[in-house]
């Protein structure tokens, strides 16, 4: 097809196919001009496509003899699911082959590769001159390698020569003769990214992270570690994802301080979140340590090696429709002091009721929030409580607001560990006074809430003294 040179320009509402010498060639552009007989010229949002490959520019110059395309401005070309930016692309549709200039790519999940040329070998094959490999989004980088020149397979790995390691604008470490990365879409068994540092108390730290994929739903990291001034250890995490929202992890660390005392220190943590059934869960999120300053030793970040203690939960929740019912046992670490002072709450079961139609009662509400706590410890007491908080209300709907008058009560009851002995009570007259129940060493009374005088009242306390129990209470 002979056409002239200055043919006029088209402008295509629907994508134009172009033959080739390599085949047919899509193009999609706000116009299309024949520039000469196998030249054609697109501009403006030019989106070219062959097969998996799409390129897409401000301007787009295509040669169906030979097969040749030059993209500029705006330039990105898409390889597969692979996306690459330059200010100019050299691809041919015949042969695959190509060069971006100033490129960068971008992949699943999240490596990005730069260079000052990568030129297209293959489907997503490249070779990158003076390049950079990061996984990173800013700009400086947090950490990247800068590269002489590599190879890179964008759906399996990078290795390149002539390299350093660099942190943000710091050549951290000026010349690695060579080094390689995996960076397929898949996880894949096989080492991680090595840690180095140095400190005055540790020494020389290494710790060398191993990552296996057991399967599909389940993987382990298993990751070696050295302190050169204190001795051997590991970290350890494993994570699993089964059918039915259930899910977990479990973590490790070990130090043997072969270099000191010999001592053994670890530190254990888990995280579970199971759906039991309908409505129902099951969470764990539990923390152990060997002792009070392995936190304060080995901890990474300042929360951990400032924690005044560790915390472990376990949750069990079911839910209707104007329920809700909480299990939980709660325990914990105090890595301030040697002593067992801890308060821990085995269990603490709270049920709470929304606001509901009391009966046959027309406009009125009711709602309840109770609790059952067992406090336990080791040094000093502990004990039992109840709470009860039922409320009836009723909403007075107005113009602009809702008015809710309401009466309820608190009914809280707890007992000690130990009979108590007490005397009478003598309170002082008064007019206005209002009745709570409350609990003194395992005795409910109700007194007004006039604050009271005791004639003597305690009970044995775990350290063999006697403390005050009475009932303290404001004027009404």
């Amino acid at each position: 097809m002979a056409v002239a040179a200055t043919a006029e320009a088209q402008q295509p509402q629907v994508p134009v196919t172009v033959p080739t010498a390599a085949g047919d060639v899509t193009i999609i552009a706000d116009q299309l001009e024949q520039a000469a007989p196998d030249l054609f010229i697109a501009t403006g949002n030019v989106e070219l496509t062959k097969g998996a490959a799409r390129l897409m520019a401000d301007r787009i110059e295509l040669n169906r003899a030979t097969g040749d395309a030059v993209a500029q401005g705006r330039v990105i070309f898409y390889d597969g699911e692979d996306q690459l930016t330059g200010q100019r692309i050299e691809y041919n549709v015949k042969t695959g082959a190509g060069v971006v200039y100033q490129a960068e790519a971008h992949g699943a999940p999240y490596y990005r590769i730069m260079g000052e040329r990568m030129e297209r070998l293959g489907e997503s094959v490249y070779h990158v001159k003076k390049g950079v490999f990061t996984t990173c989004d800013g700009d400086p980088p947090d950490w990247a390698f800068h590269f002489g020149s590599a190879t890179a397979d964008l759906n399996e790995f990078l290795y390149g020569t002539n390299a350093s390691f660099w942190v943000r604008n710091i050549p951290l470490i000026p010349f690695v003769p060579f080094f390689a990365a995996a960076i397929r879409r898949e996880r894949q068994t096989g080492f991680l990214f090595p840690k180095f540092g140095q400190s005055s108390r540790r020494g020389f730290y290494a710790e060398l992270p191993f990552f296996w994929a057991i399967d599909d739903s389940q993987d382990l990291t298993f990751s070696p570690l050295v302190y050169s001034n204190l001795g051997e250890g590991f970290n350890l995490e494993y994570r699993y994802l089964l059918p039915e929202s259930q899910r977990g992890r479990v973590g490790g660390f070990f130090m043997q301080e072969t270099a000191r005392h010999d001592a053994s220190r670890f530190v254990g943590t888990t995280r579970q979140d199971w759906k039991l059934g309908p409505r129902t869960w099951l969470k764990v999120d539990a923390t152990g340590v060997s002792e009070d300053r392995v936190l304060q030793d080995y901890g990474d970040a300042l929360a951990q090696r400032s924690a005044q203690r560790v915390e472990s939960n376990v949750f069990v929740t079911r839910s209707w429709d104007t329920w809700n019912l909480v299990g939980d046992l709660f325990a914990y670490q105090d890595l301030t002091t040697r002593r067992p002072v801890e308060l821990n709450r085995l269990p603490d079961i709270r049920l709470v009721g929304t606001p509901q139609p009391l009966h046959d009662v027309p406009n009125v509400l009711w709602q309840f929030d109770g609790s059952a706590v067992r406090f336990v410890r080791v040094i000093g007491s502990d004990g039992d409580r109840v709470d009860l908080h039922p409320r009836v209300s009723r909403p007075i709907p107005l113009d602009v607001l809702t008015l809710t008058p309401f009466v309820g009560g608190v009914s809280p009851a707890t007992t000690a560990p130990s009979p108590a002995i007490t005397a009478p009570w003598v309170w002082p007259a008064s007019s206005r006074t209002r009745t709570t129940t409350r609990a003194c060493a395992g005795w409910s009374r109700s007194a007004p809430t006039s604050r009271p005088r005791c004639r003597a009242c305690s009970t044995p306390a775990a350290s063999g003294t006697s403390t005050p129990c009475c009932t303290r209470s404001s004027r009404g």
